[in-house]
């Protein structure tokens, strides 16, 4: 369920629709409180946008772990990349490692469709999203790939971890294994 600190806009619709309805109001009443009714639909509908800048909600904060991975994964630092994973990810950790040796990224890739599930009361989240772009293997361009990717997070110490990754099929959305045709040549 999504709270209202993470999508402002119902809120701001329902205030402008209940500020112009009131106005109408106050203006064939012409009563001070019809215009104070109105005022307060406005300032209801900024609190709950300035309410959504301040608030940061847990699935917010994995949305920007998986950018941050992702951008930290395109400028080639695997330092960076390694410390979204768990310590305890340590088979995610290797193919992340070796990945990096092999795969690189021509211009920043294209993220889309965010879906975040959080579970275990907050502290284990489900991502999937895509990364689109050209890559490049050893050097050599392998063209736009399309990719959807699936990740397992869980908040270590209050900070989000990688803990599962699992590549999909990008249509399909089924599990795929690339790796593995790589190394079964």
């Amino acid at each position: 369920m999504l709270m209202p600190t993470e999508n402002p806009w119902p809120l701001l619709i329902v205030s402008l629709l209940s500020f112009v309805l009131l106005m109408v109001v106050a203006t064939a009443r012409q009563t001070a409180a019809s215009y104070l009714a109105a005022v307060m639909c406005l300032a209801i509908g900024a609190a709950g946008f300035a309410i959504d800048a301040w608030v940061v909600t847990e699935r917010e904060q994995v949305e920007a772990q998986i950018i941050s991975l992702v951008r930290d994964f395109e400028s080639g630092d695997q330092h960076r990349t390694l410390a979204h994973f768990s310590e305890l990810a340590i088979v995610e950790r290797l193919m992340v490692g070796a990945g990096m040796n092999l795969v690189s990224v021509a211009h920043p890739l294209s993220l889309k469709d965010f879906s975040i599930e959080l579970s275990h009361e907050d502290s284990v989240a489900t991502t999937r999203f895509r990364a689109n772009g050209e890559v490049l293997v050893n050097g050599r361009s392998v063209g736009h790939q399309a990719t959807f990717w699936e990740l397992r997070w869980r908040k270590e110490a209050d900070a989000w971890k990688v803990i599962a990754v699992q590549e999909l099929d990008p249509i399909r959305g089924t599990p795929q294994n690339r790796a593995a045709t790589f190394t079964a040549k």
